[in-house]
């Protein structure tokens, strides 16, 4: 993204966040005059001085919902159809956190009628204030800003002919700002001015000219495709890769329903707006886990103490976030020295594993002291369980796109384990990989408390690792 594109942004979403705080403001005070009236005066008469101080609080939690749900990034990437879908996700999920707070607080006074009124006028305002916002922001800064100059990375027919799709038919405005071969070097054609040279021209084309989304089109080596990503990773450009090229190395999933040209989005250049909210609720999370449950944790040391010989607590090291390696604690299941013979994957009916340790193993007891980790900063929660950096050296170079789930904290949990279970080979890495991913594209508030919902269906089954 160029300088002048990059200049109003600040300000659009500052002005976006006032009109939004102001409409939400007024939702709320619409829903409550709709359920009481007036009766005297121009304000309604039942406790309205006490509903206004619970109004700002509201009015935090919806924006932070809109800014989860991303509907202050990248607007001119989202079709109409895309901003409608995440108004309602985001006023919808806002609501919900609402009835909840109403029903567990009794002092929290909110009428459940106004509830549904406030969510069906927010949607209502929000939605129209966007189709509005964007005819204004095309009055004022012009047509341009919401047109996405696009570079596609190939010059086969394949990639000119999705070219065509994309300026003709796709549901985003589009420019095409030229064509990249796959060769390092290659001198621009004159027959094809839209042919800019080779993937080392890159660099050059990025100071010369605004691009804002990057279109990888035509079938490439793994290695290209990374080196193409490094020369952007100091900019704000969106990636987006033709399924097939995905397809061929992990597995197909599906682009936004809206494209003519379906098209993914890589987990490296995926803006994770949910970091900051999850990072919050992970230290409140493991503080209140580990004074919880400090009974229980007394409990199974002893538990593993008397079963066995060996320490209580097992430590060893994995790959974390970007592969950075830290020291993950757990119970220890196992027999002392159990990998005399080197690391190994652990099995189903694991004869390594002692009776005590089954039992945790079974109802993920063990995975408790990762609370610490959680604590430090070191784990999420939720996400890609973390593998040995053994395992992992040897996984990223059997598996295109492995390395691609190191991009997030791993977790304690994750979709994978509660979706898939764990794995104990080459291919059913492949295969849970996909769910990884699935993870790193959706990851949300909602998906992390159905991950939990799930979790603690696995334990009360003792469907863990047996």
């Amino acid at each position: 993204m160029n300088s002048k594109s990059r200049t109003p942004k600040l300000a659009l979403i500052l002005g976006s966040l006032t009109i939004d705080s102001i409409l939400v403001l007024g939702a709320e005070i619409a829903g409550f005059f709709l359920r009481f009236g007036r009766t005297e005066g121009p304000f309604p008469r039942p406790n309205f001085a006490d509903f206004l101080k619970i109004i700002l609080p509201i009015i935090v939690l919806r924006l932070l919902c809109f800014f989860i749900y991303g509907l202050y990034d990248k607007p001119k990437y989202k079709t109409t159809y895309d901003t409608v879908l995440n108004i309602i996700k985001a006023t919808t999920a806002s609501t919900l956190v609402i009835m909840v707070a109403a029903f567990l607080f009794r002092a929290f006074a909110y009428p459940r009628t106004v509830i549904f009124y406030s969510w069906f006028l927010t949607i209502i305002l929000i939605i129209a204030w966007r189709i509005l916002a964007r005819r204004l922001i095309n009055l004022v800064l012009g047509k341009d800003y919401f047109i996405s100059h696009t570079l596609i990375v190939g010059t086969d027919h394949s990639a000119q002919r999705i070219a065509t799709r994309l300026l003709r038919e796709a549901h985003i405005s589009r420019r095409l700002v030229g064509f990249i071969s796959l060769s390092r070097t290659a001198d621009p054609q004159p027959e094809n001015p839209f042919h800019l040279g080779g993937i080392d021209e890159i660099p050059r084309l990025i100071d010369l000219y605004p691009i804002d989304e990057v279109v990888i089109a035509s079938q490439m080596p793994k290695e290209t495709v990374l080196s193409i990503f490094a020369l952007f990773s100091q900019t704000d450009v969106v990636f987006r890769i033709v399924p097939s090229l995905y397809e061929a190395t992990i597995g197909s999933m599906a682009g936004s329903p809206t494209e003519l040209v379906p098209m993914i989005s890589p987990i490296s250049n995926r803006v994770i707006r949910y970091k900051d909210l999850k990072r919050l609720i992970d230290t409140a999370a493991s503080i209140l886990g580990l004074i919880i449950f400090s009974p229980l944790l007394l409990l199974i040391a002893l538990a593993v103490k008397l079963s066995s010989s060996g320490p209580v607590l097992y430590r060893q090291e994995r790959a974390g976030l970007h592969g950075q390696p830290f020291l993950v604690y757990k119970f220890r299941t196992m027999f002392a020295d159990s990998e005399a013979d080197g690391p190994e994957f652990a099995r189903p009916n694991d004869p390594r594993c002692t009776r005590v340790g089954r039992f945790l193993r079974r109802f993920r007891l063990d995975e408790l002291p990762q609370l610490y980790n959680v604590l430090i900063n070191e784990m999420s929660l939720i996400g890609p369980r973390p593998e040995r950096p053994y395992f992992v050296r040897e996984l990223v170079e059997k598996i295109p796109f492995y390395a691609e789930r190191l991009e997030v904290k791993p977790g304690i949990t994750g979709w994978a384990q509660v979706t898939y279970g764990y794995s104990t080979s080459t291919t059913e890495h492949r295969e849970k990989l996909l769910y990884d991913i699935f993870y790193l594209e959706n990851m949300s508030f909602a998906l992390d408390v159905l991950i939990v919902i799930k979790t603690l269906g696995v334990i009360l089954r003792g469907k863990g690792a047996q």
